[in-house]
């Protein structure tokens, strides 16, 4: 590796201080000459003092190399001779850290680069906020969203829309919302989401904005044609056989629109037409009774929030269906997260939920071997959620998408209203109830709060 002239440096001023040394007390000591005492005493502290100049003088040069590359300036060329002297070799070395550290800083750069050109090119609004309100990113998607410049500070949100940055500064990661917002005299329904990434030393937010407001119309367009298609199915069923009696009716008590004479309408006429106005009635009754179930779907109570214990509910439920189950040998089991799991919820609409599913899962079980029914309580990423599984006959995936919806049933006697209640009693609790299902194996509800 060669000779280290560092080291020879120090071993020469060491070797001069002690024969210093040595001179000053031998002559303190065994002569009276004051002054080559002064003398020598003066060229010990000169050659102490040298030493010390030397050694903190590359430490200062070496401390200034590392300062620089702590504050990321990798452009210096680090040549000097005065150390290359010393340490063979150790400027070749210092310039390949730099060397690295420069393509490393390169390499970072242009993921940097490549990351911001993804950012931009999001048709989503991205913005990304520290802790003391500084927006670090603000992509071209946000900008075209809201209208408004890139901006920089959070404030600077505040006044073109002062309830979107409360939003956005009280939004908690996890929890997206739904927000409606006026741009330009066009009104956006707007997803936002956000998410923290923690730094070496704070945290930033991920705030995500996506108008969803064309894709809520057609969901919403989309709903209204089930229900319109299966309300006029329903009003058709009825109307379609009245039509007929009253025709019937007409006929049997006239001559072409001329009344029938008292005389002239015989008993089996009467007959039918007794019977054609008691079908009549039982129809319109049918028909209030549609109606009145179609109400109940939109005049539920107010859910009254408390504290519902699962494990309570679960019970409940087993006792309320015990009889049945044992019948048609079910096997009907729950589990949860832990024995006292809890629910922010309403309580009884909750349980009407649950006996619509469970009672749905009966009878999809019917004449099955070995049939069960599974509650389950857990928490998923902090969200409470209900699952309500069975291996019943289970739903086809044409009929996933309308289950639904109000009246719409795959069952030969159902009305079609206990799904659509009990999404109704999600909703209102801020929560939402979905389905999966393989037919013939399995079935799984999952109530989300």
């Amino acid at each position: 590796m060669g000779y280290n002239r560092f080291y020879l440096n120090i071993i020469f001023r060491i070797i001069l201080i002690s024969a210093n040394s040595f001179l000053f007390i031998l002559v303190v000591t065994e002569t009276n000459r004051p002054a080559t005492t002064l003398f020598l005493g003066l060229l010990l502290i000169l050659q102490t003092g040298n030493l010390i100049y030397y050694v903190n003088r590359i430490n200062r040069q070496l401390a200034n190399f590392i300062i620089t590359l702590k504050e990321k300036d990798t452009s210096v060329v680090f040549l000097q001779k005065n150390i290359e002297k010393n340490f063979r070799g150790v400027s070749q070395s210092f310039q390949k850290i730099i060397s690295e550290i420069q393509d490393s800083r390169i390499e970072k750069e242009k993921e940097q680069q490549k990351i911001k050109i993804l950012v931009e090119h999001l048709g989503i609004g991205l913005m990304a906020i520290n802790e003391i309100g500084k927006i670090e990113i603000f992509n071209r998607a946000a900008s075209e969203l809201l209208q408004i410049h890139p901006i920089h500070n959070l404030s600077e949100l505040e006044k073109p829309y002062p309830e979107l940055c409360k939003k956005i500064d009280t939004l908690k990661p996890g929890k997206p919302i739904l927000y409606s917002i006026n741009v330009k005299n066009k009104t956006l329904q707007l997803s936002i989401k956000t998410s923290l990434i923690k730094t070496e030393n704070s945290y930033i937010k991920i705030i995500s904005l996506q108008n969803i407001r064309e894709e809520l119309e057609a969901k919403e367009l989309d709903s209204w044609k089930k229900l319109i298609r299966v309300i006029t199915h329903e009003i058709m069923n009825t109307l379609t056989p009245v039509t007929t009696l009253t025709t019937a009716i007409r006929r049997n008590l006239s001559n072409n629109k001329t009344p029938k004479l008292v005389a002239e309408i015989e008993e089996k006429n009467i007959n039918d037409t007794l019977k054609s106005a008691e079908i009549i009635e039982e129809r319109s009754k049918g028909l209030i009774s549609f109606i009145d179930r179609y109400r109940s779907i939109t005049r539920l109570p107010e859910p009254k929030i408390t504290t519902v214990f699962m494990k309570k509910v679960f019970t409940t439920l087993e006792d309320l269906f015990k009889k049945e189950l044992e019948k048609n040998s079910i096997n009907f089991t729950y589990s949860l997260n832990n024995e006292n799991f809890t629910i922010e919820a309403d309580q009884r609409l909750l349980e009407q939920v649950l006996i619509n599913l469970v009672k749905n899962s009966l009878e999809s079980l019917k004449n099955k071997k070995r049939g069960t029914i599974h509650l389950t309580a857990l928490k998923e990423n902090s969200t409470p959620k209900i699952k309500v599984t069975d291996n019943g006959i289970g739903i086809s995936h044409e009929a996933l998408d309308s289950i639904f919806v109000p009246f719409f049933t795959t069952k030969e006697n159902g009305d079609g209203i206990g799904l659509s209640l009990a999404r109704e009693i999600m909703r209102m609790h801020g929560g939402s109830i979905t389905a999966i299902s393989e037919p013939g194996k399995q079935t799984e509800f999952t109530l989300t709060f």
